[in-house]
C-alpha cells in the first residue's frame, strides 16, 4: 500500500492597524494579509487577536483572494483599550492540513498606541472694549475631539496676572449647531484692571469622567479703556442715491457698532484722536481721521463697489 507524503508548507502573516495611535474606547481597524507557499486560499478562515494576557478580542475572517499574489487578506474594527499606554496584540492562525499539505500555527504581532481624548477651549462674545470697572458678557465652550459629553464639567478665567478672575460649569445641551461644544455664558468684571490690552486665559482641567481626557486651555485679549466722554454718530450713505445704508460696520479702534435702520451709529468713547472706518458689503470702504473733545456728528457716504464683471 502507497502512501502520500505530507508536504511541510509556509505561511507568512502581516498585521497592520489604522491609524496605529488611537483615542481611549474608540475604534481601530486592523487589516491582515497572509501569503502561503504552495499556493492556498484561505478565504473563510479566520485570524484569532489576541491581547498581551493572550485573551481573545476578536475574530478577523479571511475575505478576499488575491491569485496573482497568493496573498488572502481581511480586516476587522476592535474598540482600543480605555486606559492610555502602548499595546502589542498578536494574530494567531492556528496550524492546518490541507490534502497533502501541512501549515503550522502562525502568530504575528501588532503595536497599538492609545492616547488620552483631547479637549479644546473656545472664547467668543466678548465686546470690543471694555469700560475700565464695568462688567462684561463672555462665552466659553469646550469640546472633546472625540464628542465626548463634557456638561458639568467645570473651568477657571485667569488673568493677566494669572490670578483667578471667575470659575464656572459647562451646560449639559450643546451650543446650536456645534459638534459636542458644550458652553457657559459669564460676567467676567474689570474692576481693578488697568486701561490697555491683556490676555486672559480660560483653564479647564478634566475630572471624574469615564475616559481620559487631557486639560486645555487658550487666551483671548481684552481691551480695557478709560470711561466714555463722547458721543460720536455716523451717518452711511450711499454716495449716488443718497440712501442710508443699514448694517454698514462703523470702527474707531477699538470701538465698533453697526448702523441702524436710518444708517446711523453711535459710540461712546474717551477725548481724542481717531480713525473711522466704515465698511459696507458691496460699497468701498471710507476712511477719515477725527478728533473727538465733544459730542460729534459725522456723515460716511459710500460708493457701490465696481467689480471687473460689471465693467
Amino acid at each position: 500500500m502507497k502512501t502520500q507524503a505530507i508536504v511541510q508548507g509556509s505561511m507568512a502573516c502581516t498585521l497592520h492597524c489604522a491609524p496605529e495611535s488611537v483615542f481611549a474606547a474608540t475604534l481601530v481597524e486592523l487589516t491582515a494579509e497572509v501569503v502561503n507557499d504552495p499556493p492556498c486560499d484561505l478565504r473563510g478562515d479566520y485570524l484569532v487577536l489576541l491581547d498581551e494576557d493572550d485573551i481573545e478580542l476578536g475574530r478577523l475572517v479571511f475575505t478576499d483572494f488575491d491569485a496573482e499574489r497568493n496573498a488572502t487578506s481581511g480586516r476587522i474594527s476592535l474598540t482600543a483599550p480605555s486606559a492610555p499606554g502602548r499595546y502589542t496584540w498578536h494574530g494567531r492562525i492556528e496550524g492546518f492540513t490541507l490534502d497533502e499539505l501541512a501549515f503550522e500555527e502562525t502568530r504575528v504581532p501588532v503595536t497599538i498606541t492609545v492616547a488620552e481624548h483631547r479637549t479644546v477651549v473656545n472664547v467668543w462674545g466678548t465686546p470690543s472694549a471694555v469700560e475700565q470697572g464695568s462688567r462684561f458678557p463672555v462665552n466659553i465652550g469646550v469640546k472633546c475631539t472625540c464628542g465626548c459629553s463634557l456638561g458639568g464639567q467645570a473651568f477657571t478665567v485667569h488673568d493677566h496676572r494669572g490670578e483667578q478672575r471667575a470659575s464656572g460649569v459647562l451646560g449639559h445641551d450643546t451650543w446650536a449647531g456645534s459638534d459636542a461644544l458644550h458652553f457657559a455664558a459669564l460676567e467676567l468684571s474689570g474692576a481693578g484692571v488697568e486701561t490697555g490690552r491683556h490676555e486672559w486665559e480660560v483653564r479647564f482641567t478634566p475630572d471624574e469622567l469615564d475616559l481620559p481626557h487631557l486639560p486645555s486651555s487658550t487666551a483671548f485679549s481684552l481691551v480695557i479703556t478709560p470711561a466714555p466722554e463722547c458721543v460720536v454718530t455716523v451717518e452711511a450713505l450711499d454716495r449716488a442715491k443718497q440712501t442710508p445704508l443699514a448694517g454698514a460696520i462703523v470702527s474707531m479702534h477699538p470701538y465698533r457698532a453697526a448702523t441702524d435702520a436710518r444708517g446711523i451709529a453711535e459710540l461712546h468713547v474717551p477725548k481724542g484722536r481717531y480713525v473711522v472706518f466704515v465698511s459696507a458689503r458691496k460699497y468701498v470702504s471710507d476712511t477719515a481721521e477725527l478728533v473727538v473733545d465733544a459730542d460729534i456728528s459725522t456723515q460716511a457716504q459710500l460708493a457701490v463697489e465696481i467689480r471687473p464683471e460689471r465693467m
